[in-house]
């Protein structure tokens, strides 16, 4: 689920329930597993941004995942490079 993205700025925030890495084993590892995510979120997210004309390398980060214990959800973030 995007929370917000600004393909002009390279920017966006995306909340993801039930990943397919995080499972009730990890749960409570205390580490990010569904860091994966990442590079797709990059690479589409430039792909829109290239739509209108516009060139972006964007960098798309975990700042936290569900496997950690501390949330329902992980959430990542993307900015420009």
């Amino acid at each position: 689920m995007f929370l917000d993205v600004a393909p002009e700025a390279g920017t966006a925030h995306v909340r993801l329930h039930n990943s397919a890495w995080w499972t009730r084993r990890i749960a409570n590892s205390g580490r990010k597993v569904c860091y994966m995510f990442a590079s797709w979120l990059e690479g589409s997210l430039e792909y829109v941004a290239r739509a209108p004309g516009r060139k972006q390398s964007l960098k798309a980060r975990e700042v936290y995942c569900q496997a950690e214990g501390t949330h329902d959800h992980c959430l990542f973030e993307v900015t420009p490079v």
